[in-house]
Formats: structure tokens, C-alpha cells, sequence
């Protein structure tokens, strides 16, 4: 993981680029806390450091997109979905022109319009079914990445299974056929909560919502 005290930590198990989002955002969220409650802590230093360590650590300059795990033995470039935890958490990991290229590299590899695949096509270990098939509970983070122009093309799945429900997987290619459950339980209350922010105008992270105007599907 990056560390907050400094080097990296030695780990036998790879660290995966969204618990460091997470982490991140913890970290930021007991910091405002503290300062909510006249606390003195160090949450906010410790921010900082993630902050600089992940930049350093996961940033794939020749991808143009963060790596997906960072192990002892060296990074995993494989371009996954994973990192737009990265940008579309309240307080993001990356900005500017890294995250301009991040978002440009997931739009190219892994958007459909039915979702995000989970793994790229150039990728080695791609599959069309389960090793890259976009999984819908994930899709409403996707959703607020993709923004309100491309709410209506994922809604015309809301009539190809279960009636109104959201499917557990989707085909990474075309037709982008539905499978697995007809309703998945936690896909639907994510899309729902997503798209009302999108269309109530709602979307904390407006930078991420400026940079992603005008994608194609790749």
C-alpha cells in the first residue's frame, strides 16, 4: 500500500489501486471530522503522504492509465475498471491532464453501452465471458463517470431480461447480450442513486464530470 510514513511497505500480497482510493478517502474524511470537532491529529499529513506515495507508485506513464496492483514483484498494468475509484471518489487521487488521460484510456478499453468490461480486449487473460464482461453492480460509479448523456443508452437494458431490473453480467461484446441473475440485488439501488445525482445536477466531483464529456464507446 502507499504509505503514509514514508517508503512503501513490503507486503507478500498485492495491493489493489482502489483500497488505496479508499483508504485515501478515509483518511480525508477523518481529517475533516477532526477538524469538525477541535481534534488535533495527524490525519491530514497522513493524507498528504498517500497522496505523493500512490502518484509515484501507481501512475503507468506508458498506459496513461494507473496499474491495477502493485506487488513485490512489480506492478500489474492491466487496465481495469478498479481505477476509476481513483477519480470518482469525494476526494480524488488524480487530477488534471492524469486524469483527462486515465478516463480517456477506460473510455477506449473497457466502455460499452451496456457498462464498463472488466478487463481490457488487448488484454492477455481477456475472455468474453467472466475474464472482461461488464458486472452491473458496478455500474453506478460507472454512471456518474459516463454523466447524463449516456444514462438513456444503459436504461434500454432495463428491458431485455428481468422487467425494470438490472442484470448481474453483460457480454463485453456485442450484442452485449444479458446474463447471469436477471436482477441483481446490488446493481439496481446504485444505478438509481448515481443517476439521480446526474440528473439532479448533484455530481460532487464536478472535474471528473467535465472530463468525461464527449466519450465514444471503445
Amino acid at each position: 500500500m502507499a504509505s503514509a510514513a514514508g517508503p512503501p511497505r513490503q507486503s507478500a500480497a498485492p495491493i489493489p489501486v482502489e483500497i488505496n482510493a479508499l483508504w485515501y478517502n478515509a483518511l480525508k474524511i477523518m481529517g475533516h471530522l477532526a477538524t469538525e470537532f477541535a481534534e488535533e491529529t495527524d490525519y491530514d499529513t497522513k493524507a498528504e503522504r498517500v497522496h505523493h506515495a500512490f502518484n509515484q507508485q501507481f501512475w503507468n506513464e506508458k498506459s496513461g492509465c494507473l496499474y491495477d496492483l502493485v506487488t513485490p514483484q512489480g506492478p500489474d498494468p492491466a487496465i481495469r475498471p478498479n481505477q476509476l475509484f481513483a477519480l470518482s471518489l469525494p476526494f480524488p487521487l488524480i487530477e488534471g491532464e492524469r486524469a483527462r488521460r486515465m478516463i480517456a484510456v477506460v473510455a477506449e478499453h473497457l466502455l460499452t453501452p451496456r457498462g464498463l468490461r472488466s478487463l481490457s480486449p488487448q488484454d492477455p487473460a481477456y475472455r468474453s465471458h467472466y475474464h472482461g464482461d461488464p458486472w452491473c453492480r458496478e455500474h453506478g460509479d460507472e454512471v456518474r463517470q459516463r454523466g447524463r448523456a449516456n444514462i438513456e443508452g444503459f436504461a434500454d437494458h432495463l428491458q431485455e431480461a428481468g422487467l425494470g431490473s438490472v442484470s448481474e453480467i453483460i457480454d463485453a461484446e456485442p450484442p452485449f447480450a444479458p446474463r447471469g441473475c436477471v436482477a441483481q440485488p446490488g446493481a439496481w439501488p446504485s444505478y438509481c442513486a448515481r443517476a439521480s445525482k446526474i440528473c439532479s445536477g448533484k455530481a460532487r466531483n464536478k472535474t471528473t464530470m467535465s472530463t468525461i464529456s464527449g466519450l465514444k464507446y471503445g
